[in-house]
């Protein structure tokens, strides 16, 4: 239900920041999002929350708090390899959502509208998987199905980088980025199941805390080591190799924990 919720987010966003971009003048787009904070704050009024007792807490520092979620990880080796995957892909991946505009602008010389078509492919990749993953698909091997998600958003972002420049490539593109969209979610979503399945209640928020700031760090990390290497080589060549860089990284990991599996059983 959540991945359905902010994939209807990153479809319906797109879509209405283009419309009103097309109406408006830039200032009046930016206040919208003011009058958004503002009708958030006023629904928050009308929301009755509970008074909670006052508990004693011991005080613990945040890399306290990180190393036990980490420790979480370690007592379950295939959800740590998982983990280590996507901490190494997502500082080649997370990038990629800032250079989405920069692809369809100065790569293939189109309009704002076609960076918003963009996005909303993304959008409509994430949204169809999340539906499907809520009736139809069910993932018994859940570590698995998260490693195919991460080959895939690996493939399909170097499948973006060999696109040509070309007005019909475009439409390869925005087609890709509903893949990649699908691949997210193919990794993200068994990958929570698991974790909601193996980890002890009490130790399950230490666990996602650590997977936000995964994503938290290596967005900016990211984008300090992409940026001028894309502003260099072409924001396409990037898309290249950070596919290829998730793709081997991924195999490597996969590898790894197939080794390690094996030395156990023997």
């Amino acid at each position: 239900m959540d991945g359905c919720r902010n994939s209807g987010s990153f479809l319906l966003g797109p879509v209405i920041g283009a419309s009103l971009y097309a109406v408006f003048p830039m200032s009046v787009v930016l206040l919208s999002d003011v009058a958004g904070a503002i009708l958030a704050s006023v629904a928050l009024t009308v929301v009755k929350i509970p008074k909670l007792e006052k508990a004693e807490s011991e005080t613990q520092h945040f890399a306290a708090e990180v190393k036990e979620g980490i420790q979480v990880f370690r007592e379950d080796k295939n959800l740590y390899y998982i983990v280590l995957a996507e901490a190494l892909c997502m500082f080649f991946y997370a990038p990629l959502s800032s250079f989405y505009p920069l692809m369809t602008s100065d790569y293939f010389g189109l309009s704002a509208m076609y960076g918003s078509a963009v996005e909303l492919c993304f959008a409509v990749g994430m949204i169809v998987s999340s539906l499907l993953f809520s009736s139809v698909l069910k993932a018994e091997r859940k570590i698995r199905v998260s490693f195919i998600g991460l080959f895939g958003m690996g493939i399909i972002s170097a499948v973006c980088g060999m696109i040509p420049p070309v007005y019909a490539g475009w439409f390869l593109f925005a087609a890709a980025c509903i893949g990649l969209g699908a691949a997210g979610n193919v990794h993200t979503i068994p990958l929570t199941a698991y974790i909601q399945e193996t980890v002890a209640p009490e130790k399950m928020g230490r666990a996602f805390s650590v997977l936000t700031l995964i994503s938290s760090v290596t967005m900016p990390a990211g984008l300090l080591f992409s940026s001028p290497i894309a502003e260099k080589v072409g924001v396409d060549a990037w898309f290249f190799i950070s596919g290829l860089s998730m793709t081997v990284l991924t195999a490597l990991v996969v590898i790894r924990c197939t080794v390690k599996k094996r030395r156990k059983r023997t």
